[in-house]
């Protein structure tokens, strides 16, 4: 996420702002990418669930989907980072095309001080071969 170019990857929801290699998401973060091909492609994150936020939320699940397709469901028990890999099905993708990936959080923190909604903290996103 601290890539000079991570913005042009950014559909909506993410920070601006990077806070070292990190950015915290909000209400429904996405992000874009182009596949030249689909075959043997899996969704890799790396995020954290905060013990700053985790102590007012408790467990939170991760939903996250490729093009508007469920993939998984990750319950995080605990604070701390978190390393998502899957396969992701073929039909789910589309080849030399943006695909869109959504990573939507079921518990929300929001900040007492000015009403910020933050959900998890995005390291590092995309497809690995």
């Amino acid at each position: 996420m601290d890539d000079p170019m991570a913005d042009a990857y950014i559909v909506r929801d993410i920070s601006k702002t990077t806070e070292g290699s990190w950015r915290w998401t909000h209400l429904h973060p996405e992000l874009r990418f182009y596949l030249r091909q689909t075959s043997g492609a899996k969704q890799a994150v790396d995020f954290s669930v905060p013990e700053a936020t985790f102590k007012d939320t408790g467990p939170v699940t991760i939903t996250f989907r490729v093009n508007g397709h469920v993939l998984d469901k990750v319950l995080c028990d605990k604070a701390g980072n978190r390393h998502f890999e899957k396969a992701v099905p073929s039909a789910f993708l589309r080849a030399r095309e943006d695909n869109f990936v959504a990573m939507e959080a079921d518990k929300k923190w929001v900040s007492k001080d000015d009403g910020a909604v933050l959900s998890f903290l995005l390291t590092r996103a995309g497809f690995v071969q």
